[in-house]
């Protein structure tokens, strides 16, 4: 044996052969150019997603404020419907009838009225105010604070109003005093918070009236009459004016009462078994001609519209402060709300009989009318 045969060999280990590549080749390295235009499209593929994520992002906020303005502007308009609705047109109906009704249940209907009025002040305050329509719901605000507080303050005078005593004239013009609050509801709300919150709309691109959104409103006095103190004196049948009542006392000698002249609205005058179309809305507003056909001159004349026939009635009252005999005079009779539209409806005009009036066949007459959108 050799000496070298006893040395030990390293070992080695068996290693698998490469595979090689399909081609028997490595694959070419990427040239740089390539490789930015990858780096290129990808970036760019990010970007994209970036935009379109903003764009979603804004499209939900835009879609968000959009509804909130919406909201808001069904919610002004649906209190300030019921403020006409529970506040103004009953109160002004009230005092157009009083007579026969007792001053404390007067008071006690309008501390009702004053009632609703603070609901609807609490309701404005509760609903979401977007950031564009801040100023115009101070505005609103306003307004059915004018109105709550006016109708508290009537309240107040409302019994000395209906008394016979030396303060009633004093009550009479501190109610038609209070009655200018209602005129400043309707301006302060027609001219600051209306139009602040039809161009908060028309800026998002939201039609207003029409087919699309309510275009919220809030009426005024029924009559400007209404802010003079001989005519709310009138109504209420108090003595603040120097004309005595003929709805007491003795009955004069000589005839009395009135005939029913002419009914119209705008140019369209009213003729028994002749169907009118008028529109319905804004609420028309009737022009109604009486004739004093006594000796006597009267006060306190009554003059009522009644419309009937689909759904339920609309009525409304205007009182005349005074006739003179055989002399016409005219009054307009504003409804409190639009009339049915699209079908016939029966409209009765009436005046009121006066003490000592004995022929009444005169006194009313019934009109067919159709309503129109």
């Amino acid at each position: 044996m050799s000496f070298f045969d006893d040395v030990d060999e390293p070992r080695t280990e068996a290693r698998p052969p490469r595979r090689p590549s399909p081609s028997g080749r490595r694959p070419p390295p990427i040239d740089p150019q390539t490789l930015m235009i990858r780096r290129a499209v990808a970036a760019g593929v990010a970007v994209v997603a970036v935009i379109l994520l903003v764009v979603i992002v804004k499209g939900c906020v835009d879609s968000q404020a959009k509804d909130a303005l919406k909201t808001y502007d069904r919610n002004v308009a649906r209190i300030a419907k019921a403020s006409d609705d529970e506040v103004k047109t009953p109160l002004f109906n009230l005092l157009s009838h009083t007579s026969g009704k007792q001053p404390q249940d007067v008071n006690t209907q309008i501390n009702q009225y004053k009632v609703a009025a603070d609901n609807h002040i609490k309701q404005a305050e509760g609903i979401n105010v977007p950031d564009e329509v801040v100023e115009a719901q101070r505005d609103f605000l306003l307004a059915l604070e004018l109105r709550r507080d006016a109708v508290a303050r009537i309240a107040g005078q409302i019994q000395t109003a209906m008394s016979r005593t030396g303060a009633a004239s004093g009550a009479v013009s501190k109610i038609a005093g209070q009655n200018q609050a209602f005129l400043a509801s309707a301006v302060v709300f027609s001219q600051q918070a209306q139009p602040l919150i039809v161009s908060a709309l028309d800026k998002k691109g939201i039609a207003v009236g029409g087919t699309g959104e309510p275009l919220p409103q809030m009426g005024s006095v029924p009559d400007l009459g209404w802010l003079r103190p001989d005519f709310v004196g009138a109504a209420l049948t108090a003595t603040s004016t120097s004309n005595s009542s003929s709805n007491s006392g003795p009955i004069k000698p000589g005839t009395h009462g009135h005939a029913l002249i002419s009914t119209a609205v705008g140019a369209t005058t009213l003729q028994a078994g002749s169907p009118a179309r008028i529109p319905a809305s804004p609420p028309p507003v009737f022009k109604v001609t009486i004739q004093n056909q006594g000796e006597n001159d009267e006060t306190n004349v009554k003059v009522e519209v009644r419309v009937s026939g689909s759904g339920s009635p609309i009525t409304a009252t205007r009182t005349i402060p005074k006739t003179t005999a055989g002399q016409q005079s005219s009054v307009n009779v504003e409804l409190p709300k639009p009339p049915p539209r699209g079908t016939v409806v029966t409209v009765r005009v009436s005046v009121a009989p006066v003490r000592g009036e004995k022929t009444t066949t005169n006194n009313s007459q019934s009109y067919q009318v159709l309503f129109t959108g």
